[in-house]
């Protein structure tokens, strides 16, 4: 008995082969979201906790201008302090052999006797610098690589105003630099900006910080309040200039590695339940209609004594052949692009190890969600069949109550041919069926959008950032606050057609229990190298003594235009204002508070600037560079041009891989629904079809009602996954958010016709494919036996 149903199945399966390709394809396309999201977070994931452990990563880090070293022991004897470490760090230019472009490299110091506890550096090449020789340095990894440096190379250091040359012993990798950025912008550049690890005595000799420091890092002990030891810190460290102690969670590499992974977990949570439950659908739609079309075979193999188990059993088989078809196809892509997608972050983030793991059971979910839901669609059939007594139910089931429908009792259907009425009559009489057929092709545009808005954002970015908001060519910034009579000396360097100088502080603001640490710039009136914008791109004039704040800080803070407060500064004399709201603006990345610089220069009692902008001529850039690594006061350089290629090929590039990956599993998904809906349709309706065949309408008369019901289907469909397209872009973007950085929401109209046409040509390519089936159709025979 088994074996002639297991024939059956076979002969099932293999009569219906293209639609179990194309479910099997939907099926896998689920699984392997599924797979290579989650994966990618966990394999991610481990590598950051077992780096930080193994390299000891600090909890709170504190920056300050200098303090002598007999302070370490009064910042030691803090309660809830386990281990803490002082240290010399500055930024310095770099000279890089055959390149004009400049480069910055951050120095931080190594103790006398060579041993790091905190922040431990990982050797991945060479070996530790040795403190007798001063000329000795650990080159970060990422920097090396991007670059071309190894071990036994030599590079040139400007450290304040002098040049130093360096030996490159090893290349190293450090917890506190798995994502390497400089601060002044987000974006990872390794060939601009690289870590050194130098000799202590050799950085505090060249830096005139001989028996002092200006950088702590340590560890707490167990139990201890981060809350108590940070405002002990800054309570010691505010003579000395402290900056502002803060935790690892607002460290910038830490933060920036977190949010990312937090960022993965949405999407690995989000996407493959999308896709999953797309592919549960069909999987559920094909497998009723299925049973439901054999209702008189189930009949007959009841009346020879076949149990509703074994009949039960039988369609599970076939269930289970599909399911695990596209779960090893599923399973088998999960792993190729998880290994990818974590191949790709080895770009950026700068682990000793990112190993590919996958967890077992992330494919037993994937699998048991298709399979249970195909289950659960196939006995909800079983059982309606089952209930109906054999004779009954080899019986066709009884035909549809026709009735006149709306369009035709408003007499719309007179504008309509015969074609025409028939398709419009067969979709109205079948209200749930047709919502059923719109919604699932609408779910694959929404799928396809998914997938394509981000290549849109990385687009939205990079105008809005480089060509709206940032409108120079080169950045400078100094190495200290300097007076603004440095500007006039950048305004006659070759090749800078104007200038524009800005002041950064290190501010806490606060508003009644709430304060948070954040940057407080200063742009002059009228600045148009670097403007504040709206959300519609419109320029918001700095008020003449408030301040402008970031939405996020804003919103943190519960301040709205009009409320007042208050301001420390963090450096110098750590003067304290209160001020006004003057507005609030979007930010994407980080939190931020503007005025304008006169205002601020006067609230300072002073008149200086940290940093510039220049818009130069393009012929005369190499000119200008050589020139700006020259003046002793700029501690960094950054080309804007170069900026761009860096996001392109670090950030952008791996955003449009992920898109790339989820568009190509849209476009199986929307071929895989449209194209078996249409099968399904046509097997349902094969005598109806033919019956129409016999009474004298031609092959093509028979085709335009099946395509004419597809395209109607289609039609329908592509509004309504518009609208589901757009509000998951919105939904996934609000769920990505973290506290520093959000994503635009910015879909061109573009991508709504490009997700359109991808739907509309399978819908055509699934018709041309029904025409053939309808062509090769024998009518006697056909009409003789149903399917």
């Amino acid at each position: 008995m088994v074996r002639k149903l297991d024939l059956k199945a076979f002969r099932d399966l293999w009569g219906m082969k293209a639609q179990v390709v194309t479910i099997a394809l939907v099926v896998g396309s689920g699984i392997s979201a599924l797979i290579a999201s989650l994966s990618t977070h966990d394999s991610l994931k481990l590598a950051q906790d077992a780096f930080y452990r193994q390299g000891r990563f600090a909890d709170v880090f504190a920056e300050l201008k200098r303090a002598p070293l007999p302070v370490r022991e009064e910042l030691q004897r803090i309660d809830g302090v386990a281990s803490l470490e002082t240290r010399v760090v500055r930024d310095a230019l770099l000279e890089i052999p055959g390149r004009v472009e400049p480069a910055v490299g951050r120095f931080i110091s190594v103790p006398e006797d060579g041993r790091i506890e905190l922040n431990r550096l990982h050797i991945r090449e060479g070996r530790m610098v040795d403190p007798a020789r001063g000329d000795e340095v650990v080159m970060g990894e990422g920097f090396a690589r991007a670059n071309g440096f190894k071990p036994g190379d030599e590079i040139v250091a400007v450290l304040e105003g002098k040049y130093k040359k360096l030996h490159v012993v090893g290349l190293g990798l450090s917890p506190e630099y798995v994502y390497a950025i400089s601060g002044a912008t987000p974006i990872p550049n390794d060939r601009e900006f690289g870590i050194f690890w130098i000799p202590e005595d050799t950085l505090a000799h060249a830096l005139d910080m001989k028996g002092a420091f200006n950088s702590v890092t340590l560890k707490l002990a167990p139990g201890a309040s981060k809350k108590r030891v940070i405002e002990s810190i800054d309570r010691i460290l505010a003579t000395y200039g402290g900056l502002g102690a803060y935790g690892r969670e607002d460290q910038l590499s830490n933060r920036a590695v977190t949010d990312e992974i937090a960022q993965q977990k949405v999407s690995a949570t989000l996407i493959p339940f999308v896709f999953l439950s797309v592919s549960a659908y069909l999987l559920n739609v094909v497998i009723s209609r299925l049973i439901g079309l054999q209702r008189s075979q189930i009949a007959t193999l009841k009346a020879l004594g076949y149990g509703n188990w074994s009949i039960s059993l039988h369609y599970l088989k076939m269930i289970s052949s599909i399911v695990f078809l596209g779960a090893a196809a599923g399973i088998a892509g999960g792993v190729w692009i998880g290994t990818m997608l974590s191949r790709v972050y080895e770009g950026f983030f700068h682990f000793p190890a990112l190993d590919y793991r996958l967890n077992p059971l992330q494919a037993v979910t994937g699998v048991g969600v298709s399979f249970l839901a195909a289950v659960i669609g196939a006995f909800g059939s079983l059982r309606r069949v089952f209930r109906l007594a054999p004779a009954e139910a080899m019986r066709p089931p009884v035909p549809l109550m026709f009735h006149k429908t709306l369009s035709e009792r408003l007499g719309l259907s007179r504008f309509l041919s015969t074609t025409g009425r028939i398709v419009f009559r067969n979709l109205a009489i079948r209200p749930v069926r047709t919502g059923l057929g719109i919604v699932g092709i609408s779910f694959a545009l929404m799928i396809l959008m998914l997938g394509l808005f981000w290549r849109d954002s990385v687009a939205y970015i990079l105008y809005y950032q480089f060509s709206v908001l940032q409108r120079d060519d080169v950045g400078v910034s100094f190495i200290e606050d300097t007076s603004r009579s440095a500007l006039y000396e950048l305004g006659h360097a070759p090749g800078v057609l104007s200038v524009e100088g800005y002041r950064t502080l290190p501010v806490r603001v606060r508003r009644a229990n709430f304060s948070e640490q954040t940057a407080l710039f200063g742009l002059p009136e009228g600045a148009k190298l670097r403007q504040i914008l709206d959300r519609h791109m419109q320029r918001i004039g700095l008020p003449p003594e408030g301040a402008v704040l970031s939405k996020n800080l804003a919103d943190r803070l519960g301040v709205r235009p009009g409320d007042a407060f208050g301001v420390e500064v963090l450096t110098g004399k750590r003067p304290s204002w209160v001020v006004t709201c003057g507005g609030v603006v979007d930010n994407w990345v980080g939190t931020f508070a503007a005025m304008d610089l006169s205002a601020l220069n006067r609230l300072m009692n002073d008149d200086a600037v940290t940093s510039a902008s220049l818009k130069i001529d393009p012929d005369r850039k190499d000119e200008l560079l050589a020139a700006l690594r020259n003046m002793p006061r700029i501690g960094a350089i950054n080309v804007k041009e170069t900026a761009i290629r860096m996001f392109e090929k670090t950030m952008g590039s791996f955003i449009l891989v992920y898109a790339a990956v989820l568009t190509g599993f849209a476009a199986i998904i929307s071929v895989g629904v449209v194209y078996n809906s249409a099968r399904v349709s046509l097997s349902e309706r094969t005598w109806e079809l033919l019956s129409l065949r016999v009474l004298g309408f031609t092959r093509n008369e028979v085709f335009r009602i099946l395509a004419g019901e597809a395209a109607v289907l289609t039609l329908l469909a592509v509004p309504l996954g518009w609208v589901l397209g757009y509000g998951f872009v919105r939904l996934m973007i609000a769920l990505m958010e973290t506290k520093d950085m959000q994503m635009p929401i910015h879909v061109e109209p573009s991508t709504f016709l490009q997700a359109s046409a991808v739907v509309v040509l399978a819908s055509f390519l699934s018709t041309l494919i029904i025409r053939r089936i309808i062509n090769r159709m024998d009518l006697v025979s056909a009409l003789k036996v149903p399917e």
